[in-house]
């Protein structure tokens, strides 16, 4: 990569940019979480915290890293 380009992933990719990015998302959520309470025939409801355990739990492996590309190349096939 050109200089140019390292310093423009280093100026976008830190906590910064994450916040840049992140809490104008949060907040379009949110509003969207009170617009759905306002409605009629709509419920939004907190989960426990023994069924916040189990969602945690259900979703961690999707925070860990993948696996490791292999250095086999992949096999081609073509349609005859």
């Amino acid at each position: 990569m050109s200089d140019r380009q390292k310093k423009a992933v280093d100026d976008n990719c830190n906590t910064e940019a994450a916040g840049r990015v992140g809490e104008p998302w949060g907040k379009f959520e949110d509003a969207g979480v009170d617009k759905i309470k306002a409605l009629p025939d709509h419920e939004v409801y907190k989960l426990a915290p023994e069924q916040l355990v189990l969602w945690k739990k259900a979703s961690d492996p999707l925070s860990r890293p993948g696996p490791k590309p292999s250095r086999k190349p992949a096999s081609i096939r073509t349609r005859q």
